[in-house]
């Protein structure tokens, strides 16, 4: 039995033990998002029947389709079974590959070059009556005589070494990994030295493609995490690795690398076997999954990750498709689900370094914060992501054409603005926090985050009384009209905003610092680059200080990534800046449900 997916013309394997989302999730590039994890209870993973017989309609699939859905053969994956070979087609917003790509700026200009590999251009002298010294030998001295010492090969390169010296004409490039030869190349080839960093977001993986000769970048690129099929929530794929899925939540990060390195080196010519060094950050969680480790003791009480500090792995043993002795490095984590991403945020932002107050925000699915405050370094971490990137959010959606990134209330209407300026499909993280906080200026948001109904201007309310109208029918993509629930101001939204300003309290009280100190405030990652500071602070998710305090940083991150790809003193400074940095654990903290709920309110 199979399922043919058009247009791809994709023929996927499915038993009928299987949903047609457990089938197309062993293609992670085709698979639709499963915001839920599979349970039901998000509507995303919406799919077209084209041809086939499949299982009858479950409840959930009635309360969350339209009847016009219904009609033309939408299903939810997650609750179909295939009766025999189908055809299917993803409905339009929903494939994972089709990808919104953002360019962040980074700045590279002052970042050391001194990389944990070196590679070195050799004429050697052949061997004569009077010179009998051995091949390998004669490379070690050649390498001395530019001061490089080698004392180990790597035994991939004996059985080919005296024909490759001689076939080279006694001229070859050698690579170097700590005192280990570990390539040779015939001719001259030292310009050809590259390395990848990786941020292995919780929704969006991002590569960073580097010259490790001159430091420059060459190239980006991103993706959605294609593990979101899987869940977009940490815990849910906490949960799906406990319960048997680890290998292939492993295998699809693994597999979007590749697919993201291939790519970039597509992109500018280069062979992989010159790519020698790797290095990737992530949360705690993303990095055990990288792994094939299970996660599921740093998701519950006490929140013990399996290592603090990862060996240096070999890629191939990963399953990364770089030069075959190629190394790939992860810097430490801090500690519960504060990861190296974290870390590499601190080091782009060189918190290590005497400054004024200075606040971290990372805002992706996962909320990180750190607090540097006279030397001094603090961070925790905070449930408040899945909001700001569509899960749980009735219309929302990744940032993605069509997508609602902001809004403005103006002639008694509330206009939306999509990105790419296509039709509406559903609002981001922004669009969100946008419409809260044009709803606030103009008067018609209370303080538990929910609308005064009497003041609402025609046409803003629902029809069905479920919530405000973000874009009529005629607008969108799909015909219907865009609704924001009151459950998706009054709870999601209001306990992200209260998740992330109780962890920002709780810094500063650990500090002892009041508000008012902080100099300044960072907000990093994708989100942050495109958050509106006059909209967050209009909504109170972040603290009332002056604006011009408040800036985004782009990918630090990514920054940190590739400072660390670029030179092996980096790797050390990230492991201090791991030891030296306290964690608050929130969910422990005296007085973090009162903190809370004070938070509660716009």
């Amino acid at each position: 039995m199979f399922i043919y997916l058009e247009p791809q013309r994709r023929k996927i394997p499915c038993g009928s033990e299987l949903t047609l989302l457990a089938a197309l999730q062993r293609q992670p590039n085709f698979a639709p998002p499963s915001l839920c994890g599979g349970e039901g209870s998000c509507g995303k993973c919406k799919i077209q029947i084209l041809a086939g017989q499949v299982s009858e309609l479950t409840e959930p699939e009635r309360q969350l389709l339209t009847a016009d859905e219904l009609a033309t053969g939408t299903r939810l994956a997650c609750q179909t079974f295939p009766l025999e070979s189908l055809t299917i087609r993803l409905v339009d917003g929903n494939s994972v590959s089709a990808e919104y790509k953002t360019s962040l700026a980074m700045e590279l200009d002052q970042v050391a070059v001194e990389p944990v590999s070196q590679k070195k251009y050799l004429r050697l002298s052949p061997p004569a009556i009077n010179d009998q010294t051995a091949d390998l030998e004669r490379i070690y001295q050649a390498l001395k005589e530019h001061q490089l010492a080698a004392e180990d090969i790597a035994p991939r390169l004996l059985p080919d070494l005296p024909r490759l010296v001689r076939k080279a004409d006694w001229q070859l490039t050698a690579t170097l990994r700590r005192r280990c030869l570990v390539d040779l190349e015939a001719g001259d080839t030292a310009g050809e030295h590259y390395g990848v960093a990786f941020d292995l977001g919780t929704t969006t993986v991002a590569a960073y493609l580097v010259d490790l000769a001159t430091g420059r970048l060459l190239g980006q690129d991103a993706r959605t995490n294609p593990q979101v099929t899987f869940g977009e929530d940490l815990m849910s794929r906490i949960d799906r690795a406990h319960q048997g899925e680890l290998v292939e939540l492993q295998q699809a990060a693994v597999a979007c690398l590749n697919e993201l390195l291939a790519r970039l080196l597509a992109d500018h010519g280069i062979p992989a076997r010159y790519v020698q060094e790797a290095t990737a950050v992530g949360n705690t969680c993303m990095q055990s999954l990288l792994l094939g480790i299970d996660p599921y003791y740093a998701g519950v009480a006490p929140f013990t990750p399996a290592l603090q500090v990862v060996p240096e792995l070999p890629a191939a043993w990963l399953g990364l498709q770089i030069a075959p002795e190629g190394r790939m490095h992860l810097p430490p984590v801090i500690a519960g689900f504060v990861g190296s991403d974290a870390v590499a945020d601190l080091l782009a932002l060189d918190f290590d370094r005497p400054q004024p107050p200075h606040l971290l925000l990372d805002l992706g699915t996962n909320a990180e914060m750190a607090l540097s405050v006279e030397g001094r370094m603090l961070a925790c971490s905070a449930a408040a992501g899945p909001a700001f990137e569509g899960a749980r959010i009735s219309c929302g959606m990744r940032a993605a054409p069509g997508a609602i990134d902001r809004a403005v209330f103006a002639q008694n209407s509330l206009q939306c603005h999509t990105i790419d300026e296509q039709p509406a499909r559903g609002i981001a993280g922004t669009g969100l926090i946008s419409v809260a906080a044009a709803l606030k200026r103009a008067g018609l948001l209370n303080r538990r985050g929910g609308l005064r109904r009497g003041e609402l201007p025609t046409g803003l309310l629902a029809p069905d009384d479920r919530g405000i109208v973000l874009v009529p029918a005629e607008r969108t993509a799909g015909g219907e009209p865009l609704v924001l629930t009151w459950k998706d101001l009054g709870e999601e939204l209001v306990i992200a905003r209260a998740a992330i300003r109780s962890g920002i309290e709780i810094l500063l009280a650990e500090a002892g610092l009041s508000v008012d100190e902080l100099a300044r405030i960072s907000i990093a990652g994708a989100f942050g680059s495109f958050l509106d500071i006059d909209d967050a602070l209009a909504i109170g998710l972040l603290p009332p200080i002056p604006a011009e305090r408040i800036s985004g940083v782009g990918n630090a991150a990514g920054l940190g990534a590739i400072k660390i790809l670029l030179a092996a003193g980096q790797r050390e400074r990230a492991r201090r800046l791991a030891e030296q940095t306290s964690h608050v654990e929130l969910s422990g903290y005296p007085r973090f449900n009162r903190i809370f709920a004070r938070h509660m309110t716009f």
